[in-house]
């Protein structure tokens, strides 16, 4: 849950090198905490826009999170 509200303390957390995982599982984990932080932003622009210009900048954060979805699947098996 962390990683989905606030992904500083948790991609600290896991560059601080207490944990044994690999490289390519970091970049997975970072790319996912990124990707879930910006969908998050996308619904508190909808939720708590009064604005419909807004709903671009809305649905362009939630097309990054599946683009780092897509990444993810295409290139960091």
């Amino acid at each position: 849950m962390v990683g989905f509200t606030d992904i500083d303390p948790f991609i600290l957390s896991l560059l601080d090198g207490k944990f044994h995982v690999s490289e390519n599982a970091l970049e997975i984990a970072i790319l996912i905490a990124s990707g879930s932080n910006n969908l998050l932003k996308a619904g508190y622009t909808v939720a708590l826009s009064r604005n419909p210009a807004l709903f671009g900048s809305a649905a362009w954060l939630a097309a990054t999170f599946l683009l780092s979805l897509g990444y993810i699947a295409l290139f960091l098996r």
